[in-house]
């Protein structure tokens, strides 16, 4: 259908609702189904007392030859002409109204809006220009020819040198196209511009075409169409027949689908009858059911009934026992209340008890704590005691050490007498010997007794001088002994606190090294994480891969063994391929394609050609059919696929498919799109179902379809199914597209990759080892570090505090070695005596050891002379002097012991004294804690009283407890065997009401069957219901009669239930006949409306347009040969019986010439034909202005002044503006306006001659005579051409202007017919427009013509008569 068939098919949509409407508005419009056609347009009359738009002056700055602001005017309401050299700027003026009007910059000769600003060497860099008119509404006073004016309009535009430019309305920034509203509703004519005439644009009016070529374009149809407001019914109409074109073939359609639904209609009218038959033997089963439902639903209700009796018996009981419930609760509850009472009093003896209970425990906790001080004072009591008598006794015993040393001094004295005495006889008997040897070694024993009675005194003096050092130094030890052992400690101690610190110190730099070495460890350790958990995701990404291809290699090798196990005669064939020998050959169909593996079973059974193989031409398969043979491979059938291109339009066609399912050919994906003829080949629309139940829906449809299900089980289009079995076919085509020829090749490749990936599979395993073991060695050695950090922690800590206890030791140990200091004065004089002694002992020992010596000496001398017995017998003195010593040594220790003893004496008696005091005040507190714990005892007395009196009224307390326990326990007994009773109660009930449900459930199904029981309508019949049964009828009825007849029905029920759609369809179909019948009625009646509608909007616009173009043509007539004086003018349809179709010819016969086409005519004479024609339009159709350039430049004096006197006395309601060079024309101006031009500027200078007249009566005496020369000239030349065009010069025959029109009455001659010469020429106008206006509402065209022809030949004969 065409494109209005998009524009209005929306007016069919229901076509129930189509109604075609058509209305008139008050003021003459017509609107016919929504569209619209306005009124004709309002005419301006010329004796109306309406007021006219005029051009009072116009405001040129910097426009074009303008240089600031220059005025022109003011006009003349009625006729101004413009005057002045050429090239002074006269035409600007014309570009200044284009300027302000709207038209575009090479309209005035330009090629861009900028251009117009003025520009000279004296107003050079202007930006801007700007136009303002200044218009006015005048209202024309015929008396005395005043004229009023009001209503001043300004309209202004201004441009810039960037191009922009903006419209001012009285100030005010507008719109342009506001503008154009006022001007239009002025009666302006901006679409044909016949208010305004350019240079060399007059004759352009007559040299129109008879009508526009295209929609751009403008001829004399369409230009006069606008003028007499015909145009307005142009696009209505096309649209109305748009609608028409539409209804008709919506109609066409409608009928079509019509006669189709008729033929389903008759079609389905046997089988129907069929399932009417079959309906009406149901619905007797359908009332057999009935009554069955009925009587079982009967018998339920009664057995309901008996059960709401037994109901109500088991209720009445069970409300006696929720009754002696609440009795045996009440009781319950005076117990409770009871048992209350007497718990709140034993509350008060319980708590009573308890406080008696906790004093005594405090009391007994007191008296033990003073239990435990007692045997702890006594103890300690015991062992000072005991430590007291050790005391004493070493007191005692150091108490006789003085005397007992004395006695042994003694007995070592006396020793040492005794011994000195044996050594005195030792040395007698050693005289004799001494003598015998003295007389040999006399001179060395004199010498040696010399020395030796010296060496016994300075002995003596040895021995005194070491006792008194010995005692010098114990008495300094002695005295020095308490200082030196607090500066020992104090020095241990300063070595602790010296340890301690250095430790501290070590501790810290460890725990710093740890708290640097940590983060780093930490950050390393997260460093290497990262790099695992990125090896990880590498190797696991190898992995896959590597599994992927791995199984990829495995697919490939599978395939390739499958395949060439599976059919020699392909891999041979593809060999060949593969070496150039056939190339044409493409595969094994299944190979070339993969489909989903939900779909293998499907494909694998549907498409049997999968084993074929593809080729590009029927001579390709002869070749492979021939290298088959010649080899003795095998056979094989080939496919074409020359001869598949029949199947590409259904491959690219896509099918709608009943329950949306898939077809199965749309699955198939191919990387070569030149097989799927092939697929389609094997396969066609076959569809795709779930299962069996889907595919058999679909398969048995109206429509047949080859159904093939998931599980192999295939419907074909005849009707035949297979499937079954154990087994289905499965794998005849793959996943993915199989390529043959590269299957070795990427077997290669991909055995070459997987060795690659099985190498960086090593290698990051490898990596990932060596990471992990580091992140391993790192996380020991962290978690070593913070145990170290923790364990250095914790010791600084600890050996802080004991750093703190060390300095606080250190400060008790100082106060006590410095109050441990001893006397000075006292160690002085010690240190003294020991040094004294000390020089004594070694002054004696030296001078004891020279003489020493020199025995020695004179003692080996004298070995040397002396025997053995002699020696024997100086040993003997020599142990004798040796024991001496001895004893002279234990003396001494034992006198130093004395004075040991002396002083440990002193020191004893003072601890004896402080362990009597001691134990003296441990029997005090003995004392002491003895009276405490009598008192503990005498108030644990009374609070034991206290407790036994609460304990034996507590003891009450459970014997009362146990007597209301018995009874509550009985009445729990009752209550649980009334519970028993109420729970079996209860289960009564509640099966009861089961049993009420079950059968009220019952009675609802038989409720439901009953109400889900309908009589089947029968076509043709009226509808019958099921009547509601009584239950005496139903009483009546047996359960078994009724069921063994619904049985022998079923058994004589027909076997095959016939398609019960049947019925259905036909009644929808006859709907739907019915539906488009009344359709087809509808859209008939409306396109029939809207065809009238349209004829008569058409002949409206023809009615309309002959009466304007008769006016037109008429005055065009009268103009011309006023002009001319003696020419002719027509306008001519060339189709006279459709104005619209070719146009409207403008012919022009010139005085004294014959008919010639506008073409052909001078250019005086194509003026004079368009001035004519712009004189004829603005009596039809008045414009208030007219602005003309030059229209005389083609003319003869005779003819300008024709053209200027007709200006000047004929339009009286127009305002006339024309530049003009010939004084025929200016000079018959009302106001004169002259443009001249001085250093480049354009100025303006403007003269109202009947200013000038008044002012100059002279001047005015001679226009007057002028004028009235001109008048008589000019209405003797008017009588003389009337003369000659009627009487001399008849009409030819072939002239386009003579119609009959002009002559109302065939019998009467022109000249000859007789008027009412008492009709005015208003009265006679006011006819004519009152006709028009009738006219154009009238719907018989034969009537308007007529009338108009009338009124026409009238007004012409009216018109001569006046003339003449």
């Amino acid at each position: 259908m065409s494109g209005r068939y998009t524009q209005y098919a929306n007016i069919v949509n229901d076509p129930m609702e189509i109604d075609v409407l058509i209305n008139s508005d008050e003021g003459g419009g017509l609107k016919i189904d929504n569209v619209y056609i306005p009124p004709p347009p309002n005419t301006l009359n010329s004796n109306d007392n309406q007021k006219r738009l005029i051009i009072k002056k116009i405001v040129n700055i910097n426009f074009k030859s303008y240089a600031g602001e220059v005025v022109i005017g003011p006009f003349h309401e009625c006729f101004s002409a413009i005057v002045g050299p050429n090239g002074s700027g006269k035409s600007n003026i014309i570009d200044s109204m284009l300027f302000v009007f709207g038209y575009r910059a090479n309209k005035m000769r330009f090629n861009k809006i900028s251009a117009l600003i003025h520009s000279s060497r004296e107003h050079p860099n202007i930006e801007s220009c700007s136009v303002s008119i200044y218009f006015e509404k005048v209202l024309d006073k015929l008396i005395n020819n005043e004229i009023a004016s009001e209503n001043q309009i300004i309209i202004s535009k201004t441009a810039f040198k960037d191009n922009r430019s903006f419209y001012e309305l009285n100030g005010k920034r507008v719109q342009f196209k506001e503008i154009a509203k006022f001007l239009r509703n002025e009666a302006v004519d901006l679409d044909y511009n016949r208010f305004l005439i350019l240079q060399g644009e007059v004759e352009q009016i007559a040299m129109m075409k008879p009508k526009a070529q295209n929609e751009h374009d403008t001829g004399m149809l369409e230009f006069l169409e606008d003028i007499i407001g015909t145009s307005r019914y142009k696009e209505p109409l096309e649209k109305i027949l748009g609608k028409i074109d539409v209804f008709t073939e919506t109609l066409n359609e409608k009928c079509n689908r019509l006669r189709i639904v008729e033929n389903e209609r008759d079609q389905l009218k046997a089988p129907m009858n069929e399932a009417v038959q079959y309906i009406k033997v149901e619905n007797k089963k359908t009332k057999l059911q009935y009554k069955l439902y009925h009587c079982k639903k009967f018998r339920n209700i009664i057995n309901i009934n008996k059960l709401n009796e037994q109901q109500e018996e088991l209720c009445e009981d069970g409300q006696k026992l929720e009754e002696d419930l609440k009795n045996i609760d009440t009781q319950r509850k005076l117990m409770n209340e009871k048992m209350n009472k007497q718990c709140e009093k034993w509350k008060v003896i319980q708590d009573e008890f308890d406080v008696a209970r906790v004093k005594f425990d405090e009391i007994k906790k007191r008296d033990d704590a003073l239990h435990a001080e007692l045997i702890e004072t006594n103890k300690r009591r015991k062992s000072n005691i005991q430590l007291m008598k050790t005391e004493k006794k070493s007191l005692v015993q150091l108490q006789n050490v003085p005397k007992k040393n004395k006695q042994l001094i003694e007995e070592h004295e006396k020793f040492v007498k005794k011994t000195i005495a044996s050594q005195k006889k030792e040395e007698a008997k050693l005289k004799p010997l001494m003598d015998a040897l003295n007389k040999q070694t006399e001179p060395f024993i004199k010498e040696r007794c010399k020395y030796e009675t010296e060496l016994i005194s300075h002995r003596e003096k040895i021995d005194k001088a070491q006792a008194d050092f010995d005692v010098a130094e114990s008495a300094f030890k002695l005295y020095t002994s308490v200082e030196e052992t607090e500066k020992e400690k104090l020095n241990k101690l300063q070595e602790s606190l010296n340890t301690a610190v250095q430790t501290i110190k070590n501790h810290n730099e460890k725990l710093s090294s740890c708290k640097i070495k940590i983060p780093t460890t930490e950050k390393t350790l997260s460093e290497i994480g990262k790099k695992l958990e990125k090896l990880k995701i590498a190797e696991t990404e190898v992995n896959n891969q590597l599994k992927k291809t791995r199984q990829q290699v495995e697919v490939q090798r599978c395939a390739m063994q499958a395949k060439r196990s599976r059919n020699k005669v392909i891999d041979a064939l593809m060999e060949e391929k593969i070496k150039g020998r056939i190339p044409g050959i493409f595969g094994r169909l299944g190979d070339l394609g993969a489909i989903d593996s939900k779909y293998d079973v499907a494909i694998s059974t549907a498409c049997g050609p999968l084993d074929n193989i593809v080729v590009d031409t029927v001579d390709t398969a002869q070749i492979c059919i021939q290298f088959l043979r010649d080899n003795g491979i095998g056979r094989s059938t080939f496919i074409a696929l020359e001869k598949m291109k029949r199947f590409l339009p259904q491959c690219r066609r896509k099918i709608q498919t009943p329950e949306n399912v898939s077809r199965l050919f749309d699955l198939i994906q191919v990387k070569d799109k030149r097989v799927l003829p092939a697929f389609y080949y094997g396969l066609h629309d076959t569809l795709v179902a779930n299962n069996l139940d889907q595919a058999t829906r679909i398969a048995y449809n109206t429509k047949r379809h080859r159904v093939v299900t998931l599980k192999g089980e295939l419907i074909e289009t005849s009707g035949t199914m297979s499937g079954g079995g154990n087994t289905v076919l499965r794998g005849r085509m793959g996943q993915s597209v199989i390529e043959r020829q590269s299957l070795s090749v990427d077997i290669t490749v991909l055995e070459q990759s997987l060795e690659t990936m099985y190498a960086e599979s090593n290698r990051l395993k490898l990596e990932t080892k060596l990471v992990e073991d580091q992140i391993v060695i790192l996380s020991s050695q962290l978690k070593n570090m913070r145990i170290d950090r923790d364990k250095y922690t914790i010791e600084l800590k600890r050996f802080n505090e004991n750093l703190l206890l060390l300095k606080s030791q250190l400060k008790i140990q100082e106060k006590k070695a410095a109050s441990s200091v001893s006397n000075p004065i006292k160690i002085k004089e010690l240190t003294k005596a020991v040094q004294d002694a000390k020089k004594l002992l070694d002054k004696v020992l030296q001078k004891s050891g020279a003489i020493e010596r020199k025995v020695a000496q004179i003692n080996q001398k004298i070995e040397e002379l002396s025997v053995d017995h002699v020696k024997e017998q100086q040993e003997k003195i020599m142990n004798l002097n040796q024991t001496i010593d001895e004893a002279k040594s234990e003396i001494c220790k034992l006198e130093i012991a004395i004075k040991t003893a002396e002083r440990n004496i002193q020191k004893t008696e003072q601890r004896i004294l402080m362990l009597e005091r001691d134990v003296h005040n441990c029997e005090k507190r003995i004392h002491d804690i003895q009276a405490e714990k009598r008192e503990c005892e005498v108030d644990g007395k009374i609070l034991l009283e206290i407790s036994e009196k609460c304990g034996e009224e507590l003891m009450k307390k459970e014997e009362v407890l146990a007597s209301l326990k018995g009874e509550c326990d009985e009445l729990q007994k009752n209550e649980t065997k009334l519970k028993a009773l109420k729970i079996d109660l209860d289960q009564k009930l509640k099966d009861n009401e089961k049993l009420i449900r079950d059968l009220n459930q019952k009675i609802n199904e038989y409720q439901t069957k009953i109400n889900s029981l309908r009589l089947n309508p029968i076509p043709g019949e009226n509808p019958q219901e099921l009547i509601e049964l009584t239950e005496n009828e139903v009483a009546l009825l047996d359960v078994k009669t009724l069921t063994a007849n619904l049985a022998s029905m079923k058994e004589h029920f027909p076997s095959e239930i016939p398609n019960m759609q049947i019925i259905e369809e036909y009644r929808q179909k006859n709907i739907l006949y019915m539906q488009r019948s009344a359709e087809v009625e509808v859209i008939t009646d409306a396109r029939n409306k809207l065809r009238s509608a349209y004829d008569m909007a058409k002949r409206r616009r023809q009615e309309e347009f002959f009466v304007g173009f008769s006016e037109i043509r008429l005055k065009l007539k009268e103009m011309y040969q006023m002009i001319t004086l003696g020419g002719a003018a027509d306008l001519e349809l060339v189709d006279s019986l459709d104005p619209f179709t070719e146009g409207i010819i403008f012919s022009v016969r010139p005085p004294k010439k014959s008919w010639k086409n506008i073409s052909n005519l001078s250019g005086g004479e194509k003026t004079l034909s368009s001035l004519a024609l712009v004189f004829a339009l603005h009596h039809y159709k008045p414009t208030p202005l007219y602005f003309m350039d030059e229209i005389d430049a083609a003319l003869d004096f005779k003819n300008v002044s024709i053209v200027g006197t007709y200006i000047k006395e004929r339009t009286k309601n127009a305002q006339f503006i024309v530049i003009s060079l010939r004084s025929e024309m200016f000079e018959l101006a009302d106001t004169l306006i002259g443009i001249y031009k001085t250093h480049n500027t354009t100025k303006s200078t403007t003269i109202n001659l009947r200013n000038m007249y008044n002012e100059n009566p002279a001047l005015a005496l001679q226009e007057k005579e002028r004028q009235e020369r001109f008048k008589s000239r000019k209405i003797c030349t008017q009588i003389g051409s009337r003369q000659y065009v009627t009487m001399s010069q008849p009409i030819a025959s072939t002239c386009p202007a003579r119609i009959n029109s002009f002559i109302p009455n065939k019998n009467l001659k022109t000249d000859t017919v007789c008027m009412n010469t008492n009709v005015t020429p208003k009265q006679e106008h006011d006819q004519i427009i009152m006709h028009r206006k009738r006219s154009s509402s009238s719907d018989d065209l034969s009537k308007t013509i007529n009338e108009s022809t009338q009124i026409n030949s009238y007004e012409i004969i009216k018109k001569k008569k006046r003339k003449m």
